[in-house]
């Protein structure tokens, strides 16, 4: 009986440690929880916006078909939809070769396994979130659905752009 006490009393204690830790991250910052009145609330979310949106296209030194693709279709959207926003430079394109050296943490801090393009919001140069668009490799060869997929999902960041 001694020994199912010793090992589930350090078991408990360590899932109420993990359980506590959880419960303290998670707080609620919406006006009516915070006490803030809705105007504040609302100021605090535009100061909180970012201020540029990095569209990363990650690429190896060999590059077939399917990967030019991917940086030149990408630029047409760019140039098309976004042209004022690239101007003011609230939204940045950057091709970058994994490979060499001087990028290679990309690979980890994006949990690379592939070219990939990747949404980058960022705000007094550090990053608020990211996502990387995985379906790319799926919708390459048919040029209206890759369009339609890139475009939606930049719009969609651009909007937390100040």
């Amino acid at each position: 009986m001694s020994k199912i006490m010793n090992a589930f009393i350090p078991a408990l204690a360590v899932s109420l440690i993990v359980v506590a830790g959880c419960s303290a991250k998670e707080k609620d910052t919406n006006s009516e929880s915070s006490g803030k009145p809705a105007s504040q609330a609302a100021k605090q979310e535009k100061t909180n916006k970012a201020d540029n949106l990095t569209v990363f296209y990650f690429h190896t030194t060999y590059r077939c078909w399917t990967c030019n693709q991917f940086e030149k279709l990408t630029k047409v959207i760019l140039r098309e939809t976004f042209a004022e926003k690239l101007a003011d430079s609230s939204i940045t394109f950057r091709a970058i070769n994994i490979e060499e050296e001087p990028n290679r943490h990309f690979v980890d801090e994006y949990k690379l396994v592939t070219k990939s393009l990747v949404l980058s919001l960022r705000k007094d140069g550090r990053e608020l979130e990211w996502k990387n668009l995985d379906k790319i490799w799926q919708l390459v060869r048919d040029t209206q659905r890759f369009n339609e997929y890139v475009k939606s999902a930049i719009e969609e960041y651009a909007q937390k752009t100040s």
